[in-house]
């Protein structure tokens, strides 16, 4: 994630607009690319409702809808039509075939169909 220093002046929301266009601009390309993107709470340099505001943002630039959420390690968003597009389902079977191919070698000594 951008890496971004809170900073405090009389423009209180002007600044944070600032912050997190850079944000947005991150999270609407992992979006974009995978579908989905997570950021570990203790990575984070905004704070976790600005986060989830700067994903909404992007799945809006984006024309996609997103659903976002808190777990106990990290903050999360999802676009909940992916994949909708032909490339889009394409790139998600490659990453999910990628998952399971990782998966079986770290369990070798098991049967298989």
């Amino acid at each position: 994630m951008v890496r971004t220093t809170p900073r405090f002046s009389d423009a209180g929301d002007e600044v944070i607009e600032l912050e997190l266009g850079a944000l947005v601009r991150e999270v609407r390309e992992e979006l974009a690319a995978v579908g989905a993107v997570n950021c570990d709470l203790a990575e984070l340099t905004v704070e976790v409702e600005h986060w989830r505001r700067a994903a909404r943002r992007a799945a809006r630039y984006l024309g996609r809808p997103v659903r976002t959420g808190v777990e106990a390690s990290g903050v999360w968003a999802a676009l909940t039509d992916w994949p909708a597009t032909e490339t889009e389902r394409v790139r998600h079977q490659d990453r999910l075939r990628r998952v399971v191919a990782a998966a079986a070698r770290l369990h070798p000594d098991e049967d298989r169909p």
